[in-house]
């Protein structure tokens, strides 16, 4: 289930920050997923509240 979308669509090559407003959401983990040039690498982080 996704729970929030950080952005959608193409950026330029650059870094780039998100900041993800967990406000509303359990404590719990949680699963990120960022797709780039055709890779896509998927990572967890906990929500501690």
């Amino acid at each position: 289930e996704v729970v929030a979308a950080l952005h959608e669509g193409m950026l330029t090559a650059n870094r780039y920050d998100f900041t993800w407003d967990a406000i509303d959401m359990a404590s719990g983990i949680y699963f990120f997923k960022v797709e780039a040039l055709g890779n896509v690498d998927v990572q967890k982080i906990m929500l501690i509240k």
